[in-house]
């Protein structure tokens, strides 16, 4: 019998990111009620009068564990996003200002931010005319951010 894993975040990326949001936060509350009444039952504290119906909160499946860290991963991806570190460069936020916002390190964000850049870039010469695609004008004037000090 094969089975059949949730999507990963690439395919996820398709999903508006509200109804990602959401579905992530369903399937949280759901796991972190289930830790909780299994922490208050080992403990012996546990009162369905006072914390309710444990019942309407059955564990995760293997597949929803593996669905909530794909939509975790793909919400990440979402609001990680590059193009925003390359405006926030462009509007002239330093490197020194880039790695206090990020809580990393500035010579990472740098390396990332250039790996951004030459995939965009790419992404141009396959398919000229590409909105996500930078020109060589555009990947040139990356790099020299990417290395200004």
């Amino acid at each position: 019998m094969t089975e059949t894993r949730p999507a990963g975040p690439h395919e996820l990326a398709d999903v508006p990111i509200a109804a990602r949001l959401a579905r992530w936060h369903e399937l949280t509350d759901r796991d972190l009620h289930v830790q909780a009444i299994a922490t208050l039952r080992a403990r012996g504290e546990f009162d369905p009068a006072r914390h309710g119906d444990a019942d309407r909160y059955p564990p995760l499946t293997v597949d929803e564990h593996v669905e909530l860290l794909a939509l975790g991963e793909s919400i990440a991806r979402s609001v990680r996003n590059p193009a925003h570190l390359d405006r926030a460069l462009q509007a002239g936020v330093s490197w020194r200002e880039v790695a206090g916002a990020t809580g990393g390190d500035e010579q990472e964000a740098r390396r990332a931010y250039q790996r951004w850049a030459d995939d965009r870039h790419d992404l141009y010469q396959e398919y000229p005319g590409t909105a996500g695609g930078m020109t060589d004008e555009e990947h040139a004037a990356a790099t020299a951010r990417a290395t200004a000090p």
